[in-house]
């Protein structure tokens, strides 16, 4: 198989570089048209460009602008330099660059996969992920980070294989620390919001051995869900952001005085280790000490005036009883697929605090030493230049999210609150969610099954898909512990809910579907466990194991062929002179506006990009500076853009007069106006 493994990595590259190569030397049209359609990947490219020339990190010239993440800038620079040649040429670069990332995920996944399952599945994975119409559409196509964020998360989990295969053999080395959380730095670097997911990882080397790693993630995550649960269970979701501050505090408090109170009440022993009774009995008790003591210093803090208010219905009932159901669900699981062999003696808390506790703190100052010192020093670097220590564009999706606007708003819903929502950017959990949905409406309306509602129906369809996946890990314990261990599914998973309920629990607006990488990726990593429950016995039994990789291969380029024909339809070779414009909205500006002319977008990437002689300014702020995002909280971004010297704003005018966060801000200001499409080229006025 190693032969075959070269011939077959070396020629799956070939392939996706020839149809990514295709795809490059298209009709110059099909770029702004077909492939880099989304306005927000022009915010990098104009910025890249701008860099180049020696403007520096603005989109408009003038203001500078952070509202991007880093890695994927420092990209795009180099290829953008190109531009100041041709605009659709480094366009034609990146969506090259674009297939080599992509290839080396596909290799990465068939190794990933191929040594933790099976070599015909590796074969599946690889080719399923270069020729996925999903991940062309939703990654690829949209010319942002997306692609390079997937490759990151792919090494650093490929690392985290290598590490998880040799650490019980051999001495782990500071150096493998440091390595690890290098290759969690660029999955940090190429979004920024994957924090999550590399400090929980952190947790899953440094407590590698014990049955903390796994039960303390599993923790970290029910004891969010349980503070939030109390909240928006009780009061609902549009209620619970005026408490937003107390919830998050909340979450910390009990993590603080939860996993003490756990690790020294045995409660992160093997689980197996216990009975059932035994095990019910301490969980239920310590997770009720950690609530009670939660409950009476919030109530305290309220009492004393150091907050103001407080509902009480949630914290002092329904967040306790959460956190002990969810603190039993997760030891009862963990017992599920516990060894009976532990010998509880040997793990007793103080003998594991004291054989352990050095090579703990070691490791951990190593790991989270570097991971904090790099992300201090962008924060810091951020303040220096830009005048905020993260990106802008965060900061104004936060603070969308406190009013309803013309971005959206917070979450409204449960569903959307736990990112599930099938029905908006929300749904973090797509395609299964999706597919989930399409299965319930049949299911709803024609059983209206036990008369619970559609909503509920649908989580009864999500819950009974994870029991029966949880059925079939359980079915085959050691095969699957295994896997789950190798593939890091357990810090994957954590990671990716944890980002989720960031976005969530802090009301942010205007979530975009190419946010939720690390949610694909579990999902892709669970499809092929579950493929492997069906497919191992049947390859156990063949006599020639060529035999599964000749069929794999052969499904793969039955989906290469139908990959190729989806790529020379989107991007064709016409072989004619085409005279049409790149961008008709540029040109229509160009057409009535002077040489030089400032004109003021509430978007404006794509425009930004390609208009000649004429300067774009973001009005929503996602990709301006900090200075003006601080004048349109104060309702001055009118006079902001004044100094800037504004000459026009090409806006839809109802947007501006009506909806937040513009409201009254333009009002006198704007002059009668030209239709384009939905929206007016409008002249600014000075003074009102």
């Amino acid at each position: 198989m190693t032969k075959f493994s070269r011939w077959f990595e070396i020629g799956l590259f070939l392939f996706v570089i020839a149809i990514y190569g295709y795809a490059a030397a298209s009709d110059a049209i099909n770029f702004p048209g077909s492939w880099f359609t989304r306005d927000d990947a022009y915010y990098y490219f104009k910025v890249a460009q701008n860099i180049t020339e020696g403007r520096g990190a603005t989109f408009d010239g003038v203001n500078p602008t952070n509202g991007y993440h880093p890695l994927w800038m420092l990209v795009c620079i180099p290829v953008f330099a190109l531009a100041r040649f041709d605009l659709i040429l480094p366009l034609r670069v990146l969506l090259v660059v674009i297939g080599i990332l992509h290839a080396a995920t596909a290799i990465l996944l068939y190794r990933l996969i191929g040594r933790t399952l099976s070599h015909p599945l590796g074969v599946l994975a690889a080719m399923g992920w270069a020729a996925s119409r999903y991940i062309l559409t939703h990654f690829n196509m949209m010319g942002l980070e997306t692609t390079l964020t997937a490759f990151a998360m792919v090494l650093f989990l490929y690392w985290m294989q290598e590490f998880e295969r040799t650490w019980r053999g051999r001495a782990v080395r500071p150096g493998q620390i440091a390595a690890l959380a290098g290759a969690g730095l660029l999955v940090l670097f190429s979004r920024l919001d994957s924090v999550f997911l590399v400090l929980l990882f952190g947790l899953w080397i440094v407590f590698r051995g014990t049955s903390m790693r796994t039960l303390l993630l599993l923790d970290i995550l029910a004891t969010a869900a349980a503070v939030l649960g109390g909240f928006v269970f009780r009061i609902s979701v549009p209620a619970y952001y005026p408490y937003v501050n107390l919830g998050l505090g909340m979450i910390v408090l009990s993590l603080a005085l939860q996993t003490p109170i756990y690790f020294f009440m045995g409660l992160y022993q093997p689980a197996g280790s216990r009975t059932t009774a035994e095990l019910i009995r301490r969980t239920a008790l310590g997770a009720a000490v950690t609530a009670a003591a939660v409950a009476a210093i919030v109530l305290g803090a309220r009492q004393a005036g150091l907050i103001e208010a407080l509902p009480l219905t949630s914290v002092v009932a329904v967040y306790p009883l959460l956190a002990v159901l969810m603190s039993i669900v997760v030891r009862l699981t963990a017992r599920a697929f516990s060894s009976r062999k532990a010998d509880i003696n040997e793990t007793a808390p103080l003998a594991l605090l004291k054989s352990r506790w050095r090579t703990w703190v070691t490791e951990g100052a190593i790991y989270y030493g570097i991971v904090g010192g790099a992300l201090a020093l962008y924060m810091g670097v951020n303040k220096f230049l830009f005048g905020a220590f993260t990106p802008v564009s965060g900061q104004i999706k936060q603070w969308w999210g406190t009013f309803d606007n013309a971005y959206g708003g917070a979450p409204k819903f449960q569903l959307d609150f736990w990112g599930v929502s099938p029905d908006n950017e929300f749904n973090a959990w797509r395609p299964f969610t999706t597919q989930v949905e399409r299965w319930t409406g049949p299911l709803f309306y024609q059983t209206n099954l036990f008369y619970v509602g559609y909503d509920n129906t649908y989580l009864f369809l999500i819950a009974l898909l994870v029991l029966a996946f949880l059925a079939m890990l359980y079915l085959r314990r050691r095969r699957s512990v295994r896997a789950l261990a190798h593939l890091g599914a357990v810090p994957l998973f954590a990671g990716s809910m944890a980002q989720v309920l960031n976005y969530t629990a802090l009301g942010y607006a205007g979530v975009k579907e190419w946010y939720w990488v690390s949610q694909y990726l579990v999902q892709f990593v669970a499809a092929f466990i579950a493929a492997d429950f069906f497919l191992h016995p049947i390859l156990r039994r063949l006599r020639r194991p060529r035999v599964g990789v000749g069929i794999a291969l052969l499904i793969g380029l039955l989906m290469a062929n139908n990959f190729t024909r989806n790529m020379a339809d989107l991007m064709p070779h016409t072989n004619r002179v085409d005279d049409r414009a790149y961008m008709d909205a540029a040109v229509f500006l160009e057409e009535y506006t002077g040489p030089g002319a400032m004109i003021g977008m509430t978007g404006g990437g794509n425009v930004g990009y390609f208009i000649h002689d004429r300067t774009i300014v973001n009005m929503d702020g996602l990709i301006n500076s900090y200075t003006y995002f601080q004048a349109l909280q104060a309702g001055q971004a009118a006079e902001y853009l004044e100094q800037m010297g504004l000459d026009y704003v090409f806006a839809n005018p109802e947007i501006l007069d009506t909806n937040y966060p513009y409201r009254g801000q333009f009002e006198g200001r704007l002059g009668r106006g030209i239709r384009y499409g939905g929206k007016f080229l409008m002249p600014f006025f000075t003074t009102p």
